[in-house]
């Protein structure tokens, strides 16, 4: 009877999608990515997507399995997931306009960045406008065209840079080199483009780099192509805001 007292109870669970595998940046998700699985509520992070959002697709998951019961993040048999939900679609269940709509929050959508197997998926695993979900309010995603394409191939999400303006005044004049912007977080890179990207298509990429900045560092950083060369410098992560490069 006092073991019995001393042992805790379930807790209580809801059903989410997670990641049946790892999935690379950029990729559009389809219902074979993604499957169900019981989480402790408690564990659960703002804006996942949960069961009912998987609509009446048919996701990975065993023969003759039901949709509720896919999850290798479940608790065991002896444990109570409580009353059955009612909202819960099953294989092979019509689906509806309201069902759609849910489906259309993740699915087609491409990822921001790699999400490794068992990971739950949430609005910010996506890119659009969830990029800059968690940001300082009046943060603006910009985007920028540099000059040396090649240094994109070293950034990645979150990489921290420092955007710098190179131009001069009169023709084989002295260059100038002017700071933009210092230790902008990157949102985006041409690493995430494909041909069915909702972000930007991919044939006008090249170059181009989106950055997280404030309202003021918006302005400094619009046009800026058009007024000389675009370099970008990157910041150490140890939270550092001191650049070590300078352009060409």
């Amino acid at each position: 009877m006092a073991v019995g007292q001393l042992t805790p109870s379930s807790p209580a669970t809801d059903q989410i999608l997670v990641a049946v595998r790892d999935l690379p940046a950029g990729h559009a998700l389809t219902s074979n990515d993604v499957r169900i699985a019981a989480v402790s509520r408690g564990m659960i992070p703002d804006g996942a997507f949960t069961a009912h959002q998987a609509g009446s697709l048919e996701l990975s998951q065993s023969p003759g399995q039901s949709l509720s019961q896919a999850s290798e993040l479940a608790p065991g048999p002896e444990q109570d997931l409580g009353p059955p939900q009612d909202s819960l679609p099953e294989v092979g269940e019509p689906a509806t306009a309201q069902s759609a709509s849910a489906q259309s929050a993740w699915l087609g959508r491409q990822l921001s960045g790699p999400v490794r197997r068992g990971e739950v998926l949430t609005d910010a695993s996506l890119l659009g406008n969830e990029l800059l979900i968690g940001s300082l309010p009046g943060t603006q995603a910009v985007p920028l065209r540099v000059s040396d394409p090649a240094t994109l191939t070293l950034l990645s999400q979150g990489q921290l840079v420092t955007v710098v303006l190179s131009r001069s005044e009169v023709m084989d004049g002295p260059v100038q080199n002017e700071i933009l912007a210092s230790a902008v977080p990157v949102l985006w890179t041409p690493k995430l483009a494909e041909s069915n990207s909702t972000l930007l298509p991919a044939q006008n990429v090249e170059g181009m780099v989106v950055v997280a900045a404030s309202a003021q560092q918006a302005l400094q950083l619009a046009g800026a192509s058009t007024q000389g060369k675009v370099f970008l410098i990157l910041v150490p992560q140890e939270g550092s805001q001191t650049a070590t490069g300078s352009p060409d």
